[in-house]
């Protein structure tokens, strides 16, 4: 939530100064910039007086390699985990940049965050002197992370001294490093420390401990504005790579440009994000807020888009981003769940597709320990652990065995997540390379994993947990045998794409039981279910959306009814924003309202709306960006109407959020194209704001009007449902996917 400041003449002289040091340093103008709109109160800028009591509520900064949480003694790398096993996880490494400024002379404060650009800022001022102090993860020198402390005179006119306090915590439990060495880079005199992971995750699969660099600039212990200066800036840089080298370029190259071009490089890479898409909403400000840090907590852990070096190979979404980890079992540790499939990567897909495929790269990286793992339990093709990290085996914290035994629809998820990613690009080079050999894989697993039934002539799949982790071992869970069948449906399809030899996946996944109570038209969530027994989270309810099958709207809406009244009011808020998407498909408008609302504002944390895991009072992670994804999902995939499918991309009752008079969003991406959706209480329409010339769409209504799209031309879509396509089929005579389980002889 933002909260005003309430000193406005200090406000003032903190406009003022700034002003007069962008005239003073013209390359440092958008300091400036961004100050000014945090006093203006922009819906992405949150400020406050005073910071939360728990510094886990605190931002968490990071730019796709690196990551930590403002203010906090620890910095995480991606792909960088220490740990046998189970107990496996990302690796701390000190943060030796962890400032804090300290004067007694400090009347006022006040905390800035400015999720458009990434950037904390503290701003303090006495009757002497103000200090702005900025901290961010680099967007463009992504192995870099940056403090800037400026210090502007405003009365004395002798030298103004202030007192700098480093606090890095204690030596890292996780990294044994070498001495330290004192190196000089740009004629500066930088500290640089190498070590190794103390344990690697499995002896047997990973030969070498890993190897970490960490450099850093000397911060002194008193920072000072000599006599006669009107301003004086400070720049702090860490930079961290598993190789020398690279991070030592890194500080090479931050230490030899000037502050103003240093932050002017990280604040265009976020400006050219959010001119790539943006979501925007008039008439709710805390909705907007409640979108803006949600994108940004999602997107900041995802890899920079330009980087002045590449960037390593991606490992993949935590629960909690990449600037949270460690032995804390909250914070998920860092590793891998079906989150990022089934929460995260909706969004991402249509957010930016290079960023879907960097998801599902890392678990085409991890396939080989997916079928090691399949074999180890005496079943065939790709079965993936319910949590991964660096090896992608199994590393399941010791506490939870029977999660890890039994959660295996997490498998099936990832072919969910490539069966989307197809839909959206069809992109047939990545389907050859890395799409098909997992959804094979998978569906091989699958058809080793069933048992037929000879009395009831179907497939069950026994002893399974579904996402409702309140019962284990249970026998057809619904969820799990529809999003398995899809895996069988799409490794048939992917197989016809590919000109290979399919096997008989499709069969199979007609006849996986399919749970259903005729007398009270609901699917029953496993075999013996009793209405009234309390779950944990959506579970059933998820074949609806996001799986989207294909049931009458009375199953649809007695699921919901069935399950909502005896779901768990302590579980996460994606269980309600999931009934919300299902109400709107259902126009059942305030129901959907009360659930969204549900969803997103017993969740976030102030001042600067972080997402939690559980309601307020309950304990759980912070810094949930699976609660993100679900949030976003509901705007996009909800009001917004979008769905997708292998061969279309539908806008369905596209409608405005609670107390919403707008809702822009700028662009979702589909074959290469970007599409914005435009909503009003007066019009809705779509526009094509770029057009894939290799890839010539078309939209249709259901009046069976048709129009071949035109780049920045207007399409209306309040009619009920409106479809994109491609104009020229490119499956051929591969049919696209039935998707209909428990079909009987």
């Amino acid at each position: 939530m933002r909260f005003a400041v309430k000193n406005k003449f200090n406000l003032k002289i903190i406009i003022i100064l700034l002003a007069i040091y962008a005239r003073v340093n013209s390359g440092f103008q958008e300091a400036a910039d961004f100050h000014v709109n945090g006093n203006n109160q922009e819906d992405y800028v949150f400020i406050t007086e005073s910071l939360p009591e728990d510094n886990n509520l605190l931002p968490t900064l990071s730019n796709g390699h690196l990551g930590f949480t403002v203010f906090s003694d620890s910095v995480y790398m991606n792909g960088l985990y220490n740990g046998r096993r189970g107990l496996s996880h990302r690796a701390r490494i000190p943060n030796e940049l962890n400032i804090h400024i300290a004067s007694s002379s400090i009347t006022n404060k006040t905390f800035t965050f400015n999720a458009k650009s990434g950037i904390f800022q503290t701003d303090m001022i006495s009757s002497d002197y103000s200090i702005v102090h900025h901290i961010y993860a680099h967007r463009f020198y992504n192995r870099a992370i940056i403090n800037q402390v400026h210090i502007y005179r405003l009365n004395y006119e002798g030298d103004i001294t202030i007192d700098v306090k480093l606090n890095a915590g204690n030596s890292s439990e996780d990294i044994t490093f070498d001495h330290k060495n004192l190196i000089e880079v740009n004629n500066q005199s930088v500290t640089a420390a190498c070590g190794l992971t103390n344990e690697v995750e499995d002896p047997e699969y990973q030969a070498n401990h890993q190897r970490i660099c960490v450099l850093w600039n000397r911060v002194p212990e008193q920072l000072t504005l000599k006599k006669g200066m009107q301003v004086m800036s400070f720049k702090f840089v860490m930079t961290v790579d598993g190789v020398l080298s690279v991070a030592k370029q890194e500080m090479t190259d931050v230490l030899e440009i000037s502050n103003s071009q240093l932050m002017a490089s990280h604040v265009k890479e976020w400006n050219n994000f959010w001119h790539d898409f943006d979501i925007k909403v008039s008439g709710n400000t805390h909705l907007s807020q409640a979108i803006y840090a949600s994108i940004f907590y999602l997107v900041s852990s995802l890899p920079s888009n330009e980087t002045n070096i590449p960037s390593n190979d991606f490992y993949g979404l935590s629960p909690t981003g990449l600037g949270r980890g460690g032995s804390q079992l909250d914070d998920y540790e860092g590793h891998n769940f079906w989150d990022t499939e089934m929460w995260m990567h909706p969004p991402i897909l249509l957010i930016n597709p290079g960023w879907s495929k960097a998801l599902l790269n890392y678990r085409f990286r991890m396939l080989h320990a997916a079928k090691i793992h399949s074999n180890s339990t005496e079943f065939k093709g790709a079965r993936f652990p319910w949590e991964s990290a660096y090896t992608g085996l199994e590393v399941t914290q010791p506490c939870c065995p029977e999660v890890a035994r039994n959660q295996i629809h997490v498998t099936a998820d990832i072919s969910f997540a490539i069966r989307n990613h197809f839909a959206m690009t069809n992109d047939m080079q990545w389907l050859h390379r890395e799409g098909y050999p997992l959804a094979v894989e998978i569906a091989n697993f699958w058809k080793s994993r069933v048992v037929y039934n000879a009395s009831t002539r179907f497939y069950d799949i026994r002893d399974v947990m579904g996402p409702d982790e309140d019962h284990e071992l249970v026998t057809n869970n619904v969820f799990t045998n529809v999003v398995a069948g899809y895996a069988l449906y799409f490794a048939d399809f992917a197989s016809c794409l590919c000109n290979t030899t399919a096997v008989d996946w499709k069969e199979i996944a007609k006849r996986i039981k399919l749970l259903y109570n005729a007398i009270d038209d609901y699917h029953p969530q496993y075999e013996g279910y009793e209405r009234g027994t309390t779950i944990k989270q959506a579970d059933t309810v998820l074949i609806g959306y996001p799986l989207l099958y294909q049931m009458s709207d009375s199953v649809k809406r007695n699921d919901l009814l069935v399950y909502e009244n005896v779901t768990r009011q302590t579980g996460p808020a994606m269980t309600w924003q999931i009934h919300a998407i299902s109400h709107l498909e259902l126009n059942e408008i305030d129901k959907a309202d009360v659930f969204f609302l549900k969803s997103y504002q017993n969740y976030m944390r102030p001042p600067f709306n972080v997402w939690n895991e559980v309601i307020k009072g309950e304990k759980g992670a912070t810094n949930f960006i699976t609660g993100s994804g679900g949030f976003l999902q509901t705007v996009l995939n909800g009001y917004a109407g979008i769905k997708m499918f292998i061969d279309r991309f539908e806008i369905r009752n596209p409608r405005l959020p609670f107390k919403v008079d707008k809702l822009s969003i700028s662009a979702v991406k589909y074959m290469g194209s970007s599409i914005e959706i435009n909503l009003s209480n007066s019009e809705s329409h779509i526009r094509c704001v770029h057009l894939n010339p290799n890839i010539p769409l078309q939209i249709r209504y259901t009046n069976g009007t048709t129009f071949r799209i035109a780049e920045n031309s207007h399409y209306d879509v309040t009619t009920q449902v409106v479809i994109i396509n491609r104009v020229f089929n490119e499956f051929g005579d591969c049919k696209i996917p039935e998707d209909v389980i428990g079909v009987s002889d």
